[in-house]
């Protein structure tokens, strides 16, 4: 990679830092970010760009890519604003984070800065080459106390066929095909969580992130015990049209979690929960089980 494409990409970054501050150039700039990835494609592996973010966490990406574009121009995902800030203040010293549906590392890497001294993160992504890169990832941040798994969360162990798309959303892997969408088939094993907890591979819960691409009601329904006994905060994004995929629908999600006693919070972009009212395509939420709610201990 020149010196050139390199100043060109850090430039554009600058763009999108100054946008931060000025409500009308940031839709303008987001309307050319798929010319942005475009442009960039052409220019070698997602190795040859290091992003910044959170002050001194790094993480390689590739700036063709939907996700890892936006974390090199924007430091996060341009929807999960929000859930980063709310992940940022309920992670601290101590805590057992898990990380289900991985990816890259970019929350992982957020959750385990936090979590020393004493804390933990299990970090799931079952697809091969993004698992690999999860792993490269961590090795560039001087962070201790992480556990990764070549592994995907379900409702009971088993293989399964993952579907890794072919264009520019690798983050996009799901085990529910979208038929339009060209994608890469790999086989992948499963396990669930209960499981993991039972066998002592896992000692807690405090704290939960899940974003499978429609399988999240599985998941869920293969931490019913550890949820019961926990009671971890539950971050779990909702699409309803990779829920669709999978046969579900978001109130069947929310519907299994009242049985176990928690209340679902919708969040607004600085991490603060509110009442959640009416479902959104997309959009990410919270799950505090009733009795933190009624104590005021997680507000």
């Amino acid at each position: 990679m020149s010196e050139v494409i390199l100043r060109q990409a850090q430039a554009i970054r600058a763009l999108f830092q100054a946008a931060l501050a000025d409500a009308r150039l940031e839709p303008k700039l987001w309307r050319h970010a798929a010319a942005y990835r475009e442009y960039f494609r052409q220019f070698g592996p997602p190795e040859r760009f290091v992003a910044t973010f959170d002050d001194d966490l790094r993480l390689h990406v590739s700036l063709s890519d939907h996700i890892e574009s936006m974390i090199y121009f924007h430091e996060m995902q341009e929807g999960d604003r929000g859930l980063v800030r709310f992940l940022k203040m309920a992670v601290g010293p101590g805590t057992a984070f898990i990380d289900v549906g991985a990816n890259i590392g970019f929350h992982t890497l957020i959750a385990a800065k936090r979590a020393a001294p004493g804390g933990c993160v299990h970090a799931f992504e079952p697809v091969r080459e993004t698992y690999g890169r999860l792993e490269e990832n961590l090795s560039l941040n001087a962070l201790s106390g992480v556990t990764t798994y070549r592994v995907g969360l379900s409702d009971s162990p088993a293989t399964a066929t993952i579907h890794v798309p072919c264009g520019p959303n690798k983050g996009m892997a799901t085990l529910h095909r979208d038929a339009k969408t060209p994608t890469d088939p790999e086989v992948i094993v499963l396990d669930t969580l209960d499981r993991l907890v039972a066998s002592g591979t896992i000692g807690r819960v405090d704290v939960m992130k899940v974003d499978v691409e429609g399988h999240e009601l599985a998941v869920l329904e293969g931490a019913e015990n550890t949820l019961k006994t926990f009671r971890p905060l539950v971050a779990c994004e909702f699409s309803k049209e990779h829920l669709g995929r999978a046969g579900h629908h978001p109130e069947q999600v929310t519907e299994k979690m009242a049985t176990l006693g928690y209340q679902p919070f919708a969040l607004d972009e600085r991490g603060q929960v509110f009442a959640h009212v009416v479902f959104e395509e997309h959009e990410n939420l919270v799950f505090i089980h009733r009795d933190e709610v009624a104590s005021g201990t997680r507000d």
